[in-house]
């Protein structure tokens, strides 16, 4: 039985490499030419003023350096429209107010909006209506800078109809998206056969800790998709997908490790969980207690999870 168990996990690998082939087939045989006039234009010159007296021009996607907290930034731009077209923005962490033709039409990211412990408003992608009768419109964008970081980030603002720039996200993140809902699909696929297995066979463990892993992944991939955030406007819930599906993917992997490599010295696998259980237990603590972001925690995260894989395929070698 477990020689049985062990040729079904070293199957694995091949049944995800047949899913992404599959999916990339899908992906490249939808993507085609555009014919109609619905195209999406972006755009790229814009002016920016601070409250602390800077100004200039500015090449979309930008980014502003050494701001301080809540420093008020004002985009301006042009753009021509046609009728029955809309705006694509995105607002990275920042809170921003929308003004066409010198009349709000939309604010994201005000305090209130989002939960307490979070210092910063969640990423969100915004579609704001243009004027019905098109023609010149006069865009204007105020935003304020993040708490957790000295840059402001000012991505490109798009214009089409509706259906164009879905479209355009969708080719854009289409199969993050759905590599994403294959990963959790099969994670959950494999936490559901390890709980048959792990009462009758010791080795049915590994089913388990390898769907989370799966489902970790796959979590962090949707959460952090641009796409996911259009279709599905609950940032703050897609917020902390992102982030605990990145901060817990590397444990169950070790821990798969530990159960299916079996190193003779367990000590690197070991130590490096501890690193991970402790690095997620204090993020959590200060994301909640509003004192640092997961967005700040992530550097951290950049140099240990690395390393977890990197523990991982020493031993494994």
């Amino acid at each position: 039985m477990k020689k049985h168990v062990i040729k079904i996990i070293t199957l694995l690998p091949v049944v995800l490499l047949l899913a992404v082939l599959c999916l990339i087939g899908v992906q490249s045989a939808a993507y085609r030419l555009d014919t109609s006039e619905g195209t999406v234009r972006d755009i790229a010159q814009a002016e920016y003023k601070t409250d602390t007296g800077a100004s200039g021009k500015l090449e979309l996607p930008g980014r502003l350096e050494g701001l301080a907290s809540h420093t008020l930034v004002t985009l301006t731009a042009q753009a021509t429209t046609q009728p029955g077209e809309a705006l694509l923005l995105k607002s990275v962490f920042a809170p921003m107010e929308i003004f066409l033709n010198g009349e709000p039409v939309k604010d994201y990211g005000q305090a209130g909006s989002y939960p307490g412990f979070l210092n910063d408003p969640p990423t969100a992608l915004l579609l704001v209506p243009l004027p019905p009768e098109g023609g010149e419109v006069s865009l204007r964008i105020t935003y304020q800078s993040l708490t957790q970081r000295s840059a402001l980030s000012l991505p490109s603002i798009y214009v089409g109809t509706g259906e164009a720039l879905l479209e355009r996200q969708f080719s854009q993140d289409g199969f993050l998206f759905i590599f994403s809902l294959v990963l959790i699909f099969l994670g959950l696929v494999m936490i559901a056969v390890s709980l048959g297995f792990v009462l009758k066979v010791s080795s049915g463990a590994s089913f388990l800790w390898l769907g989370l892993f799966s489902l970790s992944a796959g979590i962090w991939g949707f959460g952090e998709c641009d796409l996911t955030v259009l279709l599905f406007p609950n940032p703050a819930l897609l917020y902390a997908m992102a982030y605990l599906g990145l901060f817990l993917m590397v444990i169950p992997l070790l821990r798969f490790g530990l159960l299916v490599v079996q190193p003779k010295d367990k000590r690197p696998m070991q130590w490096m969980l501890w690193v991970h259980y402790l690095s997620v237990a204090v993020a959590l603590i200060l994301q909640l207690s509003g004192r640092m972001d997961f967005t700040k925690s992530l550097y951290w995260f950049h140099i240990i999870a690395p390393l977890g894989f990197v523990t991982f395929a020493a031993c494994l070698l």
